[in-house]
Parts: C-alpha cells; structure tokens; sequence
C-alpha cells in the first residue's frame, strides 16, 4: 500500500512540473523585442487593378485612396483627381493599373491615364488619353513616395492637402485634394503611398 501512495504522488508530481513547463513555454513565446507590425505596409504597384492609397489614414480610419469625383454615372471624369474614402462597393473611380513599362497610372475602365497639369510645385492630376508624353511618366521610390519620372518634376512628390478632411458623399465620407509638392518640404505622412488589392480586408 505504501509503495502505491509512492507511485500516485510520483505521478501527481510529474503532472504539476509538466502543465508548470507548458504554461511557461506559453508565457515566453511572445517576445516582447519583436517589432509591431506596420499600420500599412508599403505595396509596391502591382501588375493587377489596385487602388493607389495613402499609407497614414490621418482623420479618416478607411483610409485615403485616389479617386476621380463623383461615382457611377455621375462619375467626372473630366476634374481633377482627388483622394477619397476609399470605397468597398462601385470601385472603378478608384481603381488603377500601373504599367511598369511606361511608368503611366491607367485607369481602364476610362480608357485614360492619369496626367501632371505641369512639372511644377501645386500640379494638379487628371485623367487624358494615354500617350507618351512625360507628364504621364510616374515613379513609386522604396519609401512609398510617386513622383514625376522626368526632368525637374522628380524633386516633386504627390501628395495630399494637409489640415481635415472635407465632408463628401456619404456621412462618413471625406476628400482632400491632392497635388505634387516638393518632396523635401512635405512630410512623409501626406505622400506616402502604397497599392494595396481591391479585396482589402
């Protein structure tokens, strides 16, 4: 009887140093050195439809994507581009293929790219027919800024306006507008941009 006793404590001995080693490998497998994911990682162009999406949200938790006004048939196609909510439904106003071989922002949907008005400081963005001239000629840097391929226009960078968003559309629906600045007097948070797919989470 007593060698039995032994036996059954034995046991519940190796069961308690057991769960106390489980719970501790449990404990130690968050290390707490490892870094906290990005907000948004930086998305190089892709070579499928995308959206073209500022990687701070600034004031507006959906996100800031290029858009051209208006939506559906009211689409305006013909003003400047803007940055929007970004949209889970009617994403053609939203939606833009790179072309890695041009350097040219299309939207298909439209049949149009999207153009410089100029090389300058406070150059606006909006949608022509595609050609070759160098106004529609972007670059997209390992840190996320899209600038001017060409010429003087590479010290500029796009970016959106600083300050609120504007109430549009929805009521939960902001813009902003969006121009190539000085990429050295605009800070990273306005003009950091990435490509994320149309299925965002």
């Amino acid at each position: 009887m007593t060698k039995q006793l032994w036996a059954v404590r034995l046991l519940a001995a190796f069961a308690a140093l057991t769960l106390l080693a489980l719970l501790f490998a449990a404990c130690s497998g968050s290390d707490e050195t490892e870094p906290i994911a990005a907000l948004a990682p930086i998305i190089a162009p892709p070579t499928t439809p995308s959206f073209v999406m500022l990687v701070d949200p600034l004031d507006e938790p959906e996100g800031y994507c290029l858009d051209i006004p208006g939506t559906g048939s009211s689409v305006q196609i013909d003003a400047d581009l803007q940055a929007h909510t970004c949209k889970t439904t009617d994403l053609a106003d939203e939606t833009f293929m790179w072309d890695h071989e041009t350097g040219q922002l299309r939207m298909d949907e439209y049949d149009r790219c999207v153009e410089a008005s100029g090389s300058d400081a406070g150059s606006a963005l909006y949608l022509v027919r595609c050609s070759q001239g160098p106004l529609q000629r972007f670059e997209h840097d390992p840190d996320g800024a899209i600038h001017l391929a060409q010429g003087d226009g590479g010290e500029l960078c796009l970016a959106i306006k600083q300050g609120e968003g504007i109430p549009t559309g929805g009521p939960s629906h902001l813009r902003r507008d969006v121009s190539f600045e000085r990429c050295a007097d605009t800070d990273p948070a306005w003009s950091t941009w990435t490509f994320p797919g149309l299925s965002r989470p």
